[in-house]
């Protein structure tokens, strides 16, 4: 079966009752059938929702010379003036330095955890002991002049409220 995509279909000009379609090729086709001119509103739309026609039916009135749309040139690319590359240089320049001061800081700070981690991993010494367990022989004597110095002022206290 012959068809043809249409892309504009038309009533004749001057109340003729025929129907036109070019189709899709460039051709222009004639309805074999004359159709009186109430029904070419009807007849059109149809036709249009259809959007195909079988040329069986259509007389082929103009040849069609088909012709591709050419191929859409690709846009130039922008010229770069030397200012902006020059620009851009200069700020690559700049974030490199920043990325290597930034990579220095790292390697300074994980070198000091390293040897904040090996300084906790070391044993202490005899005499660091010893003086650990001074400090804490006093850090307890302490809390306990303080609990009998609170423990005194409370039985004061009670005692004077006895007393009145």
């Amino acid at each position: 079966m012959n068809t043809a995509i249409i892309k504009h279909v038309a009533s004749a000009k001057n109340n003729a009752p025929a129907i036109y379609c070019e189709s899709k090729s460039g051709n222009v086709y004639k309805l074999k059938q004359q159709v009186p001119l109430k029904r070419h509103a009807r007849l059109i739309s149809q036709i249009r929702s259809a959007k195909v026609i079988n040329i069986q039916h259509w007389i082929k009135v103009k040849e069609g010379t088909f012709i591709a749309k050419p191929a859409k040139a690709k846009a130039p690319r922008p010229e770069y003036k030397e200012v902006v590359v020059k620009n851009q240089a200069a700020r690559i320049k700049e974030l490199q330095a920043e990325v290597k001061a930034l990579k220095a800081q790292l390697v300074d700070q994980v070198e000091g955890l390293q040897a904040e981690i090996c300084a906790m991993a070391e044993a202490p010494s005899d005499a660091a002991i010893d003086e650990m367990e001074i400090q804490a022989s006093i850090d307890t004597a302490n809390e306990r002049s303080i609990a009998a110095k609170k423990g005194w002022a409370t039985r004061r206290a009670n005692a004077q409220q006895v007393a009145s």
